[in-house]
């Protein structure tokens, strides 16, 4: 069976929420998850309860996220991908590869190269997974669950 792929813009409060937060490079955030959260660490459920009602977990997520290269710039290029994604053909049209999508991006005089990269690999939703899982728990923190952002669903 073929796998269809869409481009989306998808407001944050639409995505799913991280199986846990941590991985190589994220060592010290998830001993800091583990620490708080305990063993639900890896539920989606627990982050989402937590992002809600837990100060404490906003702390440490913001502090360890915060200090990533990409967090200083990660709302606009977000912003602007979702912008050019806007104007996009192809958004929003069942596909069976990325191929016709990166063609379009190609042509696009994009000057931004962390834009570019957001629309040729935006964060991937398969199986109810989330790639890209810190980014947009960054930016769940600091835009708000309105917040548009380009991503690639897969089913």
């Amino acid at each position: 069976m073929t796998s269809i792929i869409r481009y989306e813009l998808r407001s944050l409060d639409s995505l799913p929420w991280p199986h846990g937060l941590g991985k190589s490079e994220y060592r010290r955030l998830e001993r800091r998850l583990v620490a708080l959260l305990g063993s639900g660490c890896l539920t989606p459920a627990v982050h989402k309860r937590a992002f809600e009602t837990n100060i404490d977990y906003k702390n440490v997520v913001l502090e360890e996220l915060g200090a990533r290269a990409w967090s200083r710039d990660v709302i606009d290029v977000a912003a602007g991908a979702a912008t050019l994604a806007g104007a996009a053909p192809l958004l929003g049209v069942d596909l069976i590869d990325d191929e016709q999508w990166w063609a379009w991006v190609r042509e696009q005089p994009i000057a931004d190269p962390f834009v570019r990269g957001w629309l040729i690999s935006p964060p991937d939703i398969t199986g109810g997974y989330l790639d890209a899982r810190h980014r947009i728990t960054y930016l769940r923190f600091m835009c708000g669950p309105a917040f548009s952002v380009l991503v690639r669903y897969q089913r």
